[in-house]
Formats: structure tokens, sequence, C-alpha cells
């Protein structure tokens, strides 16, 4: 019973020197100090955000596609915004493409649909509007209807590459391209290239040993006609534009690509293009 009191005295020795040493430590993140709550951090993922197309509607019924980078969630609906429309049709394309089937009464007017996810933090106003449908905002530049078998563009590899120009004075602002099979969104933002690049051009000139050109300097005679380049008139020259090109990742078999045009006046339309890929896949072993 002695050696029994003097181990169980050790042991009470001993869990008080453990809880002592653990007060010496201080959790990474407690706030350094023993005892203090960890921090609280904010897992919330930010709102998920959508576009869709044509941004003008006539009368009557209509489809609007709508699409986003992201997937979107299990509870993604749509709704009508203005007085008098109506949802009548959804249909998922992909996982991040959605199509709803609308009818629209002459006299709607402003935002005509709303985009909600309680999952996905979407409470959005979709800029389609009551007006005249808007035609496709980009001329193919790489294919013809002659380019067509029964209505498909057939492409012998895994890739498209489409190309494309401006259909209208309002210029491209962006092109997005939905693969259905794939369920993959491409895309160009040409209005943020634009800012981006404006960005680095204006940080190019603060930056130091940047000099200045004097636009009154008279230029050298580079062409030796005896007129310095400056004093010559501008040669106007007609030139067509130059395309610009995105490429679609393709799934064996029919594609149908959604093809979404937004102009630099906010206008956007919605056409579609069917492309077969010849290429087969492996077969498994």
């Amino acid at each position: 019973m002695k050696n029994f009191g003097k181990v169980h005295q050790g042991v009470a020795v001993l869990g008080v020197l453990i809880l002592v040493a653990a007060g010496l430590f201080v959790v990474p993140g407690a706030g350094g100090s023993p005892g203090a709550a960890p921090a609280v951090v904010d897992e919330t993922p930010p709102p998920i955000t959508v576009f869709s197309a044509p941004s003008h509607l006539p009368a009557g019924e209509n489809w609007v596609i709508i699409g986003s980078k992201s997937e979107l969630p299990v509870d993604f609906t749509v709704s009508a915004k203005a007085a008098g429309v109506e949802v009548l049709e959804t249909l998922p394309l992909s996982a991040r493409a959605f199509a709803v089937r609308v009818d629209v009464p002459a006299v709607a007017a402003g935002d005509l649909l709303t985009a909600q996810s309680v999952l996905g933090g979407i409470n959005q106003d979709l800029a389609v509007e009551r007006g005249q449908l808007v035609p496709s905002l980009a001329a193919d530049a790489n294919l013809t209807e002659d380019d067509l078998t029964n209505g498909n563009l057939v492409v012998p590899g895994k890739r498209f590459v489409y190309g494309y120009v401006p259909a209208s004075e309002g210029g491209l602002s962006a092109i997005r391209i939905h693969n259905r099979q794939t369920g993959v969104w491409v895309r160009r933002e040409h209005a943020s290239e634009k800012a981006r690049e404006a960005a680095e051009l204006a940080a190019r000139v603060l930056a130091p040993g940047f000099e200045e050109v004097d636009e009154e300097e008279t230029l050298p005679d580079t062409d030796g006609d005896g007129i310095p380049d400056f004093d010559e008139p501008a040669e106007e020259r007609e030139r067509a534009p130059e395309p610009d090109f995105i490429g679609v990742r393709l799934a064996s078999g029919l594609n149908e690509l959604d093809i979404v045009s937004i102009d630099e006046y906010g206008n956007a339309s919605w056409r579609t293009l069917e492309v077969f890929a010849t290429w087969v896949p492996p077969v498994a072993e």
C-alpha cells in the first residue's frame, strides 16, 4: 500500500507537469495567447456570375442561353422579372450552360429575366430586353456554306479553330463558344484584353528612361521622293479586317457549338454550329 501511494503521488505530479508544459505552447492561429479562440476563416465562395444571349427578344416564344465559366448549382433557376413574361421550359445543355424558352409580350420592358441560386450565391438580372432579335455579331472568316456537309462542318482532328471578324460596326467585346458535348466554354474577352494592354502601355510610359517623341519634329525622307515623311498626306487604304481565332476542343462524333458574340455596345447574339469530328477514340484493351 505504501508503494501504491508513492506511485499515485508520482502520477499526480506528472499530470501537473504536463498541464504546465501545455500552457507554455501556443497553438498557431490561436491569437498568440493560451486559451484564445482560433481565428475564424470565411470559407464562403464568391458568387457565381452568369451571362446570357441574345440580348433582345421579339414578342412571342424565344430561347435564351445562359452560361458561366463555373458549374451551375443544382438549385439554379431562371424566373420572369418583367410583367407578362412567362418561362415555359428549361433545358440544361451541360454543367455550365442552361437554356430557357420564354414567352415575351409586346409590352414587356426592362430586364426580362432573373437568375437565382442559393448554393451559388446567384441573384442576377439577365441583360435580356424586349426588342428586335440581334443577328450574329461575329462573321465566319474561315468557313462558308460550301464547307458544310448536310449542315455539318466535318473536322478530322480533335480541335476546331474558328476564325471570325466583327459583323457590325460595334466591334467585338467578347466571343464565347460552348461545346455541349464537352460542357466547356472557351472565351476571347477582347474588351478585357484591350484594357490590359492599355494598362501595360501606361506602365511603360511612366517607367524611368522613357523618352517622348516630339510630334513636331520633321521625320526623314524614308521613301526618297524628296518630301519629308511628316509633310506627306496620309495614305488611305481600305483593308479587310484581320480575323481573330479561337480553338475549341472536340469530342469524337457530333459537336453542337453555341456561339455567343457580344459587341462593344453590350448587344449579344447567339447561334449554333454543328461540327462533326471524325477522329475515333482508342479502344480500351
